[in-house]
């Protein structure tokens, strides 16, 4: 009897060990199983999200007159009317996206959004002093818009933008991917620097005298004839008679006129300078025969540069 009972305590113990593998294996599959649908259905949702985030972006409308692709590192289209007035952007990258998903460019003309887009772009740190912006428009078949006018709008609003954010870069243009030679310049650093910093009130910023024009000024005394007119005579070579002032007739000292002829003038009332002899003038002794202000200058004597700035044009 205890051999039996024996016996049957192994057989009880086999099955239980039977049963409980079986059973840990089932609920292992049954985990691995929600576990791996929890994630099909995770990756089935962010597929989703994704998709109609990019829908949303990529939504291109059915009617427009050009388009305007912005190449910075973030790269868009912005879709026009043919008034030039965003009526779609679309975002070809992730930083575009990152960049104005949270930024309205609809309904802006061309020039506003072309300054929001630089203005964000370097506000984010996308475009930084050397960088290049690239841009390249493209008309709508049968629409009535200029590439060239709408390309000419973009590269100045951006030139301005880029000027005003105080960022040196270079724009590339095209139109229907050819070269479009700019006609506007990028400032320069220099350019920047200059504008920003304080003139000189005296010069305007010139650095060069404002008394003689640097040199160029015509000589106040002889206007650049050359010829210095007669101060007495005015240049005539004549002056009123002395003896009869002017009457042509014998006077005496006291103001009494005789019917003679006046002996100084011989009765013409005129007579001959006495300050310049009657050659009217002589040659200008200001400006040394130049015609020109310079080395006669009173305030630079010469050096022809403005002496409040020393010829810098800054204060």
């Amino acid at each position: 009897m205890k051999v039996k009972h024996s016996q049957l305590i192994l057989v009880v113990a086999a099955v239980f060990m039977l049963l409980s593998g079986a059973c840990g294996k089932n609920a292992e599959n049954e985990l691995g199983e929600q576990s791996s649908s929890e994630v099909e259905t995770s990756q089935v949702d962010d597929k989703e999200t994704e998709s109609s985030v990019s829908m949303e972006q990529t939504e291109i409308p059915d009617k427009y007159a050009a388009v305007v692709y912005v190449t910075i590192n973030p790269e868009l289209a912005l879709y026009l009317d043919e008034d030039s007035k965003v009526i779609a952007a679309e975002y070809l990258n992730d930083d575009a996206a990152e960049a104005f998903s949270e930024i309205s460019l609809d309904n802006l003309s061309v020039e506003e959004a072309m300054k929001v887009v630089i203005e964000t772009a370097v506000d984010k740190g996308f475009l930084t002093e050397g960088k290049t912006v690239q841009i390249d428009v493209e008309e709508a078949e049968g629409e009535a818009i200029s590439a060239e006018e709408l390309i000419e709008k973009v590269e100045n609003a951006i030139a301005e933008q880029l000027m005003e954010e105080e960022v040196e870069s270079d724009m590339l243009l095209s139109i229907d991917g050819e070269a479009y030679i700019s006609s506007a310049e990028t400032p320069s650093s220099e350019t920047t620097e200059t504008m920003t910093s304080e003139t000189c009130e005296a010069c305007g910023g010139t650095g060069v005298c404002p008394e003689c024009g640097g040199g160029t000024f015509a000589c106040k005394r002889c206007g650049g004839s050359l010829w210095e007119s007669c101060s007495v005579c005015n240049g005539s070579g004549t002056i009123t008679c002395h003896g009869c002032h002017g009457s042509g007739k014998e006077t005496s000292h006291d103001g009494t006129v005789y019917e003679e002829a006046c002996h100084h003038c011989g009765g013409s009332g005129i007579a001959t300078c006495d300050n310049c002899g009657g050659t009217k003038g002589k040659s200008c002794s200001i400006c040394n025969g130049t015609g020109h202000m310079g080395s006669d200058c009173i305030v630079c004597h010469g050096d022809k540069k403005c002496t409040v700035c020393g010829g810098t044009g800054k204060k």
